[in-house]
């Protein structure tokens, strides 16, 4: 209960609590019955049930119609199973269209197909390591056990008869991210900037990343993640990176998630890659500059919320507050403040452009002492105000 109190703050969640043969013991959903439809369809045909009991660890379903539900096997007694579920919700855009087609193929009537199809826009789309983390935490509610996402448990519900035949009359199924996050992506891939990792994880909370395959979620991940290697290697050349060693890297990472077998093991992966590439260009990028003026660029990136000070920069070189400044403006053409300054405005640039953060607070978060300080600041650098910058963006 306090569980699900919580994560209902932050998702329209429902709750389910199934017993030993899987009939429904109660739920959160007013209108339950074409979602628990859902999940014993998924149950059925994915045919794991005996496995369910095996182990009291965590499981991810997946079903064909890309719905996921969290489950967690709970043994209250020797006679007393209870199986605790969260869900369905979805980590990609399922369009109505396609939802009511995949339903199709499932052999579900027109009037049960449009009940889930309306109800579909109710469910919540989380990212695929906020679903970890709801994993983990539900555990730790329910059965009071600290887990890692290495103890969770994925089943996916496998492919009907007609999706294999390829005879639904379907088109086929591309990529379509939205363009100006894809560019934005882009173009902090080429500048190797470290703050791509929060945007990345922007990207997957608002759904903004295509759909590939629409009959197994390994594959559609899968797919997903070989379109961003190829988006991360081109943009790391762009960015600097030696051609070859980029190429080369792609094909390691290619290979890697084609070998996987789990979700849990891609995702590893996807984050090693995107980390791998970026920092490369990064390197890069301040390789112009000797190592401790570089370790102090580095230091203001990651710190542009925090007071930054010439002492704490002359700290990491050993030289004196005089001298660090004048080598830092030697190497990089700025004083140290003028650094700080522009990487906060970059860094409010983004956040306008990938957020509906106030303005005020992307002022305050960035330590511009006042939000008219903030605007000239911005205006000056871009041309025009943090709010025409933001209606600007697509």
């Amino acid at each position: 209960m306090l569980f699900e109190e919580m994560a209902c703050c932050c998702h329209n969640f429902y709750f389910w609590e199934y017993n030993k043969e899987l009939e429904l013991i109660k739920s959160s959903c007013q209108n339950s019955e074409a979602f628990n439809q859902c999940f014993q369809i998924c149950f059925r045909q994915a045919d794991f049930s005996d496995e369910i009991f095996q182990s009291p660890s965590p499981i991810i379903v997946s079903s064909s119609i890309q719905m996921m539900w969290i489950a967690i096997p709970y043994l209250c007694s020797p006679e007393n199973f209870r199986l605790h579920v969260l869900g369905p919700f979805f980590i990609s855009d399922v369009s109505s269209h396609n939802l009511d087609l995949n339903l199709l193929r499932k052999g579900l009537p027109k009037t049960l197909r449009q009940q889930i199809v309306n109800l579909s826009h109710t469910l919540p789309l989380i990212s695929w390591n906020h679903m970890i983390d709801y994993t983990i935490m539900m555990a730790h509610c329910i059965s009071d056990s600290q887990i890692s996402s290495s103890d969770i448990r994925f089943f996916t519900q496998p492919e009907t008869n007609a999706a294999k035949s390829g005879l639904t009359g379907s088109k086929p199924y591309t990529a379509h991210g939205t363009y100006h996050a894809e560019q934005k992506m882009l173009q902090m891939v080429r500048e190797g900037n470290l703050e791509i990792f929060h945007y990345l994880d922007t990207l997957s909370s608002t759904g903004e990343i295509g759909t590939l395959c629409t009959d197994n979620m390994l594959r559609q991940m899968q797919n997903s993640v070989e379109v961003s290697i190829v988006l991360f290697s081109r943009a790391s050349i762009e960015g600097g990176l030696n051609p070859e060693l980029a190429y080369n890297l792609a094909d390691q990472y290619f290979q890697a998630v084609e070998g996987c077998h789990s979700l849990s093991e891609l995702s590893t992966i996807a984050n090693t890659m995107h980390r791998d590439f970026v920092e490369r260009v990064h390197k890069c990028k301040i390789q112009q500059y000797s190592k401790l003026i570089g370790q102090c660029c580095d230091y203001i990136t990651l710190h542009l919320e925090e007071d930054i000070s010439i002492s704490d920069l002359a700290s990491l070189t050993g030289y004196s507050d005089y001298y660090c400044s004048k080598k830092f403006k030697k190497e990089t053409g700025k004083t140290p403040a003028q650094y700080i300054k522009e990487a906060r405005l970059k860094a409010a640039a983004n956040l306008l452009t990938t957020s509906n953060e106030d303005i005020q607070e992307i002022a305050a978060r960035y330590r511009f002492g006042s939000q008219s300080y903030f605007t000239d600041s911005f205006r000056r650098q871009y041309g025009m105000s943090p709010r025409e910058y933001r209606l600007k963006s697509p």
